[in-house]
């Protein structure tokens, strides 16, 4: 029988926290139901742990595979999914108690593609509801969520149907995958809508990948900000769904260049990747999709360090003079 939903939680080196995750599930979990735990090469007890709790209870399967990052255990666990709908949930997390039978209904009910749900952001004990603000509860098509909504940078922030993942997959060998899978994901989306209660507890830990500090840190940080830029330029978007993808490809270049002026890298290196980032993406007919000068530099004023400001305007002060000069 296909199971009625699919729950896929990468694994590395986070095997302690494991149990505690799948115990938060399993409860809730319909009797036709799977867990799949992607080992991604652990170097720690882990592979072991996995094994133990695959061991206990007939839904959960145990995958090893070599280390590939979070983009490849998650692209495992899609492969192996049989289930109608997907989760996604990290081994460091939980989900709360009797969460996702009403998510299903719900998604039955409405025939939505996609769902999203609140999430708890829990730090030294502390929780906080995140992910509520700029949803639309009534289900919107895929184009209209993403242009007039905030979007997901996490699947862990939804249930979605198997069929509507189909064959699109996280892309490999960078940090911040979710951005272009989340962002190619709602263009495939007929019908998706949000639920303001509170389902998944992100429990926040000091030492994860995406918090790392320091200037290797900070080079594949960029790099990864230039390979999925490149991966959106590449796409093919629908006349339906491109202004919304212009929309958050403008935002993530934003982001990108933010996130350059607080790097520790050098300024020659840091207006290299700057002359990058500048031209991945996609176009408007005539016009760049990211926003005009203006708009730039009263975001950086306001979001960003003095030297981010200044290594902005110098960049864009040189192209005005060359352009003048030509």
């Amino acid at each position: 029988m296909t199971p009625i939903i699919s729950v896929i939680i990468p694994v590395y080196n986070t095997g302690t926290y494991l149990r505690r995750c799948v115990d938060s599930i399993l409860p809730q979990l319909p009797d036709e139901s799977e867990i799949i735990i992607v080992d991604d090469g652990s170097t720690d007890s882990s592979p072991a742990i996995c094994d133990n709790i695959a061991a206990s209870d007939r839904r959960i399967t145990a995958i090893h595979t070599h280390n590939g990052g979070a983009s490849h255990a998650r692209n495992t666990g899609i492969e192996a999914s049989r289930g109608r709908y997907t989760m996604m949930v990290d081994s460091d997390d939980t989900l709360e108690p009797d969460r996702i039978i009403p998510l299903i209904n719900r998604m039955e009910a409405e025939r939505l593609d996609l769902l999203t749900f609140g999430i708890h952001d829990i730090i030294d004990g502390k929780r906080r509801l995140s992910n509520v603000s700029g949803k639309p509860h009534s289900a919107v098509s895929g184009a209209e969520y993403a242009l007039r909504h905030t979007i997901e940078h996490s699947p862990c922030t939804f249930i979605v149907l198997r069929k509507t993942i189909g064959d699109l997959r996280f892309q490999e060998g960078v940090i911040m995958e979710d951005y272009s899978f989340c962002l190619e994901l709602y263009e495939r989306c007929r019908l998706i809508a949000h639920s303001p209660d509170g389902v998944y507890n992100y429990i926040i830990r000091q030492g994860s990948v995406s918090r790392s500090r320091g200037v290797d840190a900070d080079r594949h940080r960029m790099h990864c900000w230039k390979k999925i830029l490149e991966r959106m330029a590449s796409r093919p978007w629908t006349e339906t769904y491109r202004p919304a993808a212009q929309r958050w490809i403008a935002h993530y270049k934003l982001e990108a260049m933010k996130q350059l002026g607080h790097c520790r890298l050098s300024i020659s290196e840091r207006l290299r990747i700057r002359r990058t980032l500048r031209h991945a993406g996609i176009d408007s007919p005539g016009r760049p999709a990211l926003p005009s000068l203006r708009a730039n530099v009263m975001r950086m004023m306001l979001e960003t360090t003095p030297s981010a400001i200044a290594l902005w305007l110098i960049c864009d002060l040189r192209r005005i003079i060359r352009g003048a000069l030509s």
